[in-house]
C-alpha cells in the first residue's frame, strides 16, 4: 500500500530530524510530530513514481469532499516520492490546490532537508496539544 509506506517513510524522516514521530488515525492526520511540547499534525500524501517524465503529481485533497486542505485538517503535507525515497514537506498554509505537482527535480536529499527545516521550524503548537500529546501516549484525555 503506497499510503501507507509513504506515512513510515514521513515518520522516519522526522524522526531522524529529532522530532517524535506518532502514527495517527485521524481524519485528514496521518501522523503527530512531537517535540519540546510542541504539536504538529501531518497529513501524507505518497505517489510510487512520477506521473509524467519529469513531475511527480500528488492529489492533495481531503477525502470524499474533494477539497483542498486547510489549517482546520492539518498543519504540515508531507509529499512522499516512493520511487526517491525522498519526503518533501510543506505547510499546509502553501498547499491551496487539490493537486499538487513537483519536479522531479526538486526531490532531492537537499530538497528534503531544507523542506523540513523550513516547514517545521516555523509550525506554532496545534490547538489542542495537550490533548493530542496524551492520545498519542495512548492515555486517556479527561
Amino acid at each position: 500500500d503506497a499510503g501507507r509506506a509513504g506515512e513510515f517513510l514521513a515518520a522516519a524522516r522526522i524522526e531522524m530530524n529529532g522530532w517524535r514521530a506518532v502514527l495517527a488515525t485521524a481524519d485528514a492526520v496521518d501522523l503527530i510530530a512531537m517535540r519540546d511540547g510542541r504539536i504538529v499534525r501531518v497529513q501524507v500524501k505518497s505517489t510510487r513514481q512520477p506521473a509524467r517524465p519529469g513531475i511527480y503529481r500528488f492529489s492533495t485533497h481531503r477525502g470524499g469532499d474533494r477539497r483542498a486542505l486547510q489549517k482546520t485538517d492539518c498543519d504540515v503535507v508531507a509529499l512522499v516520492a516512493l520511487d526517491a525515497g525522498r519526503v518533501i514537506f510543506r505547510p499546509v498554509a502553501d498547499v491551496q490546490a487539490t493537486t499538487t505537482s513537483v519536479a522531479q527535480d526538486d526531490v532531492t536529499a537537499e530538497a528534503e532537508a531544507a523542506s523540513f527545516e523550513k516547514t517545521f521550524q516555523n509550525q506554532p503548537d496545534s490547538q489542542g496539544a495537550a490533548d493530542a500529546d496524551l492520545q498519542a501516549e495512548g492515555q486517556e484525555v479527561s
